[in-house]
């Protein structure tokens, strides 16, 4: 079998806040609706045949000024 990219989220937290399903694939994140805080965001990548694979979590902290 060959497996394709069908989407690609943007996660929050364990949260989807954005899917993409053409390629390039790419996601914004508007971090002005949180206040101080820190995050966690991933990529999980789903194939045509639905199987997934999330990325490692990359820490983020949210300075409001």
């Amino acid at each position: 079998h060959r497996y394709h990219v069908a989407s690609a989220a943007l996660m929050r937290d364990g949260s989807v806040v954005q899917t993409d399903t053409t390629s390039p694939y790419g996601a914004t994140y508007n971090s002005g609706i949180v206040a101080d805080t820190k995050i966690d965001l991933k990529v999980r990548c789903t194939d045509q045949f639905s199987n997934t694979w999330e990325s490692s979590g990359y820490g983020v902290t949210i300075d409001v000024p």
